[in-house]
C-alpha cells in the first residue's frame, strides 16, 4: 500500500506541475487576446482551478488505464550469476574473503523511508493549518449575529439585486481587523465592528457587495480544498504557488462583481484602501478570504477598478477560455505515469544453493582446523575430545557427499553455458 500510494503521489506530482507550468504559460498568453481585466481574471481562475485538481484526476486515471505508459521503478535484484564461482575446492585461505562476499546485504527500505518523510511533511502541513484555524477562531470569539442595522440592510438589497437566494449570515467579531467570508457550507459574512462606524454608506455596501460574491461563489471551500491538496503535496511548492495565483484572481473576479452590482467601482476602490490601513501585516484572518490582500496586489485591484470601461459585456470575451482549456488538459495526456515496488525474490537455483553449501562447508572446515590445532585440547576431557572426534567424521562424511554431488553440479553448470543451435 506504501508503494502504490507513493506512485500515486508521484503521478500526480509530475501531472500538476506540468499542468501548473501550462496554466501559468497560457494565463500569459490570455493576457495579450483579453483586454478586459475581469475577464482575463475569470479565465485565469478556471486554469488555476484546472491545474491543481486535475494532477489528481489525472494521476487516478493514469493507474486506472493500465500500465502501458507507466514506468517502472523497482528496487534492484541483482545476484551474482552462478556461472561466476569455480567449483574447485575452495582454498581455506580464501575462504574469509568468499565469506564476507556472499554474506547478504540487507536493502535499503527506500518506499518506507520516503512514505515516512511524506507522512511527517502531512502531519506539519496538518498542524499549520489547525494552528490558522485556531487562531481564526480566537478572533472570532465573542462574535455576534447581526440582525438589524446598516450593514443588516445593505445586504439584503445586495442579495436581491445579484439576485443570490443562497442564506448568507451576518456577523461582528470585535477581534477582527478586516471582514472575512467563512464556513464551508453555510456561508458566513464577519464584519470588524469598526466597519460599521468608519466607512461611508456606499463604502460599507461595497465591502458587503464583495464578501457576498465570496459566498455565492462557495470561495471558502474552494481554499479549503486547495489547502486540503497543498497539504497532500507539501513536498511540491508550485501547489502553494498556484493557490496563491487562484486566490489572487478570485478577488478580482469579486472585485468586478460587487462593482456591476453597486454600480460604483470608486466607492470599493476607496473601500480597499480603508480596510489595507486596518489589516495587521501577518494577521490570521489574512488567510481566510478576506477583501484585502498584500500591497502591490491591492494596488493592481485599485488600478482595475478606477479603470474606465463597460461592466457589463465582461462575460462576453470569456468565451476565449475554452481552447485554451483544451491545451491545458492535453498537456498531461502524453504522460506517463509512475509505478514503485520491490524487487519480487529470485528463483530456487539449485547450482547457487550448492555453491553456497560448498563455502558454508569450506567455512565449517576452517573452524574445525582451528579448533583441532588448539594446544589445550590434547588436556580437554575426554568427552570434549570425543565431541570434537564426532564433528570432524561429520564433515569427513559431508565432503564425501560433496564429492559425489560435484560432477552432477558440474554437469548442470556446463549445459547452462552450452551455446545454443
Amino acid at each position: 500500500m506504501t508503494a502504490e500510494l507513493l506512485a500515486w503521489l508521484a503521478t500526480a506530482a509530475i501531472h500538476s506541475s506540468v499542468l501548473i507550468l501550462a496554466a501559468w504559460a497560457l494565463g500569459g498568453i490570455l493576457a495579450r487576446f483579453v483586454g478586459d481585466r475581469a475577464a482575463l481574471a475569470v479565465a485565469r481562475e478556471r486554469l488555476w482551478k484546472l491545474a491543481i485538481f486535475g494532477g489528481v484526476a489525472t494521476a487516478t486515471l493514469a493507474g486506472a488505464l493500465g500500465r502501458t505508459w507507466r514506468i517502472e521503478l523497482r528496487a534492484p535484484a541483482a545476484a551474482p550469476s552462478p556461472s561466476a564461482y569455480a567449483l574447485s575446492p575452495v582454498p581455506v585461505l580464501v575462504a574469509p574473503a568468499l565469506r564476507e562476499a556472499r554474506r547478504p546485504r540487507a536493502p535499503i527500505p527506500w518506499i518506507e523511508i520516503a512514505g515516512g518523510v511524506w507522512l511527517a511533511g502531512v502531519a506539519l502541513g496538518a498542524a499549520a493549518w489547525l494552528r490558522d484555524r485556531r487562531r481564526l477562531a480566537r478572533k472570532l470569539s465573542g462574535r455576534e449575529r447581526a440582525i438589524s442595522g446598516a450593514a443588516f440592510e445593505h445586504l439584503g438589497e445586495l442579495r436581491r439585486v445579484s439576485g443570490t437566494r443562497l442564506g448568507v449570515r451576518l456577523s461582528r467579531a470585535p477581534g477582527l481587523t478586516a471582514p472575512i467570508t467563512r464556513g464551508l457550507f453555510r456561508p458566513e459574512i464577519v464584519l470588524p465592528p469598526r466597519a460599521e462606524r468608519d466607512l461611508l454608506d456606499d463604502e460599507l455596501s461595497a465591502m458587503l457587495a464583495h464578501e457576498l460574491a465570496h459566498a455565492r461563489r462557495r470561495d471558502p471551500l474552494l481554499l479549503a480544498l486547495c489547502r486540503a491538496v497543498e497539504v497532500l503535496f507539501v513536498l511540491h511548492p508550485l501547489v502553494r504557488f498556484a493557490r496563491a495565483r487562484l486566490a489572487e484572481e478570485i478577488e478580482i473576479v469579486c472585485d468586478d462583481s460587487a462593482a456591476r452590482w453597486t454600480g460604483d467601482p470608486a466607492s470599493l476602490a476607496s473601500c480597499l484602501a480603508e480596510v489595507a490601513t486596518w489589516i495587521v501585516a501577518g494577521s490570521p484572518e489574512a488567510r481566510a478570504v478576506a477583501m484585502a490582500g498584500g500591497r502591490s496586489r491591492l494596488e493592481r485591484r485599485v488600478f482595475h477598478l478606477l479603470d474606465k470601461r463597460d461592466r457589463a459585456r465582461a462575460p462576453g470575451s470569456r468565451s476565449i477560455l475554452v481552447p485554451f482549456a483544451f491545451a491545458l488538459a492535453a498537456s498531461v495526456l502524453p504522460l506517463p505515469g509512475v509505478a514503485m515496488g520491490t524487487a519480487k525474490a529470485a528463483e530456487p537455483n539449485p547450482v547457487a544453493e550448492w555453491i553456497e553449501m560448498k563455502l558454508t562447508l569450506a567455512e565449517l572446515e576452517e573452524q574445525y582446523a582451528s579448533l583441532a590445532a588448539e594446544p589445550g585440547l590434547a588436556r580437554a576431557p575426554r568427552a570434549l575430545r570425543d565431541r570434537v572426534a564426532a564433528i570432524g567424521n561429520r564433515l569427513s562424511l559431508l565432503r564425501e557427499l560433496a564429492g559425489e554431488i560435484e560432477p552432477l553440479v558440474a554437469e548442470e553448470l556446463s549445459a547452462e553455458r552450452k551455446p545454443e543451435r
